[in-house]
């Protein structure tokens, strides 16, 4: 099963300055300033030079500690576990879904209805489609999901498997855009990063729907781009901020670019 790929330091420096007193013009001319100098640094006034070594010794690694702690966090995301599935014919199954993003890769062989669908507690009827096929299917799609066990309603009447995961990504594990996307089944492709108002270009070659939908890690909707039916060519905007994941419903070649 095919997947595309489809995230400081600071010095601190402190410096104390401390001056001394001078005397009287005999006592320089004698050495006696330059011996009260060294006394007022080291024994009248030791306060002064202990709490600044201690500054400068002490504080200084505490931040750089802290901000390579955050940035060694934040570089990388944790990945919750995939869960794979197989089976024949209808079933149903509980998944274990941790809230966000949410991807369904899926074969079916069989000649049939092949859906899946994952229902949200008792209360939820209809559930999030994520496949609606007949015949032999493979492809992979998003919905964004509640927390907690979940169950998953599996309507086939041939072989099939399901590998259920929830990406996750920071900024600096992302693409860029500008991105050229293509492929002849539905898919997920991401983490691509995402600043504001964006183009997109798509082609479809196909009889059914074509519809192109950017989901974030976590929130309620997704920001829809495309929704057409049957062959298809033109352009359009979109608006998205930070990480997404673009993903494409579709029957035939498409051809999805973004900038």
């Amino acid at each position: 099963m095919n997947r595309r790929k489809l995230l400081l330091a600071s010095g601190v420096t402190l410096s104390t300055a401390l001056a001394g007193c001078a005397g009287d013009a005999d006592d320089e001319e004698n050495g006696g300033g330059t011996g009260n100098g060294d006394d007022g640094n080291g024994g009248d006034d030791p306060n002064g030079n202990g709490n600044g070594d201690e500054s400068t010794s002490e504080d200084e690694p505490e931040p750089d500690e802290d901000e390579n702690g955050d940035e060694e966090e934040s570089e990388t995301a944790d990945q919750p576990e995939t869960q794979t599935f197989s089976g024949t014919g209808a079933t149903v199954e509980e998944v274990a879904i941790e809230g966000g993003l949410t991807v369904v890769d899926a074969e079916h062989t069989g000649e049939s209805n092949f859906q899946v669908r994952i229902y949200e507690g008792d209360g939820d009827e209809f559930g999030a489609g994520f496949v609606n096929a007949i015949g032999d299917y493979e492809g992979a799609s998003a919905d964004l999901l509640e927390g907690g066990t979940q169950t998953m309603d599996v309507e086939a009447d041939g072989e099939w498997r399901l590998e259920v995961s929830q990406p996750r990504a920071t900024e600096a594990e992302a693409d860029e855009l500008p991105q050229t996307m293509s492929g002849d089944t539905p898919d997920v492709i991401g983490p691509i990063n995402f600043s504001g108002r964006h183009t997109a270009y798509g082609e479809h070659d196909g009889e059914s729907n074509f519809q192109v939908r950017v989901y974030p890690e976590d929130g309620m909707f997704g920001e829809g781009v495309f929704n057409e039916i049957d062959e298809y060519e033109g352009e359009t905007t979109f608006n998205h901020d930070g990480v997404g994941w673009v993903d494409v419903e579709a029957d035939g070649t498409w051809t999805v670019e973004m900038e």
